[in-house]
């Protein structure tokens, strides 16, 4: 059977009732069978029944809400350089625990190399020390940066980072560094686990 269908505010048609989607086919859509004569919701005709409901969902209406899977080390390690002095926004944990721990096998590498290479030519150590030392500070600042988006991502302000100078305010920094995303938006932006 072929419809004729009101589309802009005005008559199409007439087609079979697959390519009335093209015109924007929903529930509330007035249509009219080629020979019915009466203008109805398209809800209300049986025909077009299967048309209406068994179109594919969009697949971004599947994922708008869906919580996007934690983050790799390599997506980590780009991201925090990306980020490499930006303290504004929100880490997820595997953001900023990846990167950590990138940084702390970087540190030991470089330090092994540094001892190795000083104990076997003592003359190196004026070339391997400034190197080790530069390298430390350069890990510090996306270090920092990530650990200030990180607690911003449990809704506390990065200067909760100054808390270790207390000593045993270490502990309730790593605490509050291994708890879960606050939901929804924060103060500091969107939850890094609904979408970037």
């Amino acid at each position: 059977m072929l419809y004729y269908i009101i589309h802009k505010e005005q008559q199409v048609g007439p087609m079979p009732k697959e390519e009335l989607v093209n015109y924007g086919l929903t529930p509330a859509s007035k249509v009219c069978a080629v020979g019915g004569g009466e203008w109805v919701e398209a809800s209300s005709v049986a025909e077009l029944q299967v048309v209406l409901y068994s179109r594919p969902v969009s697949p971004y209406t599947i994922t708008q809400h869906k919580k996007l899977e934690s983050m790799n080390f390599i997506d980590s390690i780009k991201k925090c350089f990306v980020n490499y002095v930006t303290f504004s926004g929100r880490a997820r944990r595997s953001e900023y625990w990846w990167f950590a721990l990138a940084c702390s096998v970087i540190m030991c590498v470089v330090s092994f190399f540094s001892l190795l290479v000083s104990a076997i030519l003592p003359v190196m150590a004026v070339i391997t020390l400034p190197v080790s030392l530069i390298l430390a500070i350069g890990l510090m600042i996306p270090q920092m940066a990530a650990a200030a988006r990180r607690l911003h991502d449990t809704g506390r302000s990065g200067w909760w980072l100054l808390l270790p100078i207390t000593c045993i305010g270490v502990i309730f920094l790593i605490i509050w560094l291994c708890e879960d995303s606050a939901e929804g938006e924060n103060e500091y932006g969107a939850n890094p686990k609904e979408g970037e």
